[in-house]
């Protein structure tokens, strides 16, 4: 069940800060941080990035999705509840991002993302063009 409803959701929950601890190989980890959240969430991999952040959208009721959830195996789903496997939490970022998802429509995502250190932003239309310029920023750094 939503904490909120879609009208009232608090602006700065609408938004998560995604610090990237490591990009090894083309394999992210970090930590996404939103109000929403008790503690920072650590993600070690690209799937544990996009269901965290699904879970979030479901869970604030922003952006609503227009697609229904579909599901190879009917009656599973559901988020673990992931923890820090292989970092910590005061890892330094190699990176930091502003992401503000706007809509997911066509069972996608479309919203802005701005590279905190170079004051960057760029809009999405999809999450694989958000994964694009994610690895854009992060193979530079390399």
């Amino acid at each position: 069940m939503s904490k909120y409803l879609a009208s009232f959701t608090p602006y700065d929950v609408k938004q998560s800060l995604v610090r990237v601890t490591g990009y090894d190989n083309k394999c992210i980890s970090g930590y996404i941080e939103n109000p929403y959240f008790e503690n920072p969430r650590y993600f070690d991999n690209l799937t544990q990035f996009f269901l965290i952040m699904e879970n979030l959208c479901d869970e604030i009721s922003y952006p609503q999705r227009t697609n229904e959830s579909r599901a190879l195996v009917p009656g599973l789903g559901g988020l673990p509840d992931f923890k820090p496997q292989n970092g910590e939490k005061g890892e330094r970022a190699i990176a930091s991002f502003r992401l503000n998802i706007l809509f997911r429509q066509n069972s996608s995502w479309q919203g802005s993302v701005l590279w905190l250190e170079k004051q960057s932003d760029a809009q999405f239309r999809s999450a694989l063009e958000l994964v694009l310029l994610l690895d854009g920023v992060l193979s530079s750094l390399a």
